[in-house]
């Protein structure tokens, strides 16, 4: 530590706007940003047994547009959708990268009796472009992924002091070697005192790959 520069500051520029809209029945938000700036980082390359220093200066730019809507259909019965479009775009000596990302959820929350359901829907698609180095590369021509999950949850008023939640969710991602992640949940809640609780769970769940897991590859970088 000799106080000199780590070559690894950055600056951004931003600029956003976001409307709102109410009603009785329903709820209307649009929002929007653009943002573009530099980015620099140090690395450390080894090759014949030594560590050299690898500067990398690149450029990063983007921006996205989401809408959000709620639909009060009555008391006791919503939906909400969201729909957003992400661009991002990088670029250094490294490598470079452009990712457009389009996104749909959609969810209906049903109280009826002891009964508190939830039931949506949610689906990504990722268009990407990558361009590798000789530090870095990526193994395979990937220009594409693609995630759908539906799931279905029911929150159950047993009495005043116990709660059970069980849920079911599905998931298709093409990066994940399975045709579709079933991911079970079932949840107690006993409220033994005014402001104390204990509950216990048991759930499972899946991190599936994201491009990044399975096609990089790193020739003698470190950080």
């Amino acid at each position: 530590m000799d106080g000199s520069d780590a070559g690894d500051n950055w600056d951004m520029g931003r600029a956003g706007l976001r409307v709102d809209s109410i009603s009785r029945s329903s709820e209307m938000t649009l929002s929007a940003e653009v943002y573009s700036g530099s980015v620099r980082a140090a690395y450390l390359s080894s090759g014949d047994g030594s560590f050299d220093r690898l500067q990398d200066d690149g450029s990063v730019s983007g921006g996205f547009v989401s809408s959000q809507v709620v639909l009060r259909h009555s008391p006791s019965n919503s939906t909400r959708g969201i729909v957003s479009v992400d661009h991002a775009e990088r670029a250094s000596d490294l490598f470079g990268e452009e990712r457009t990302t389009c996104s749909v959820d959609v969810q209906n929350q049903h109280q009826r009796g002891r009964h508190d359901v939830v039931a949506g829907g949610w689906a990504r698609i990722n268009s990407i472009d990558l361009r590798g180095s000789a530090a870095v590369d990526f193994l395979d021509e990937i220009d594409q992924d693609t995630v759908l999950s539906a799931f279905v949850q029911d929150d159950i008023t047993l009495s005043d002091d116990w709660s059970v939640m069980m849920g079911l969710k599905l998931e298709n991602n093409s990066l994940s070697p399975n045709a579709i992640e079933v991911m079970p949940s079932l949840r107690a809640l006993w409220r033994w005192h005014e402001n104390h609780s204990a509950w216990s769970a048991v759930t499972r769940a899946v991190r599936t790959p994201s491009w990044g897991d399975t096609v990089i590859s790193l020739s003698g970088l470190a950080p």
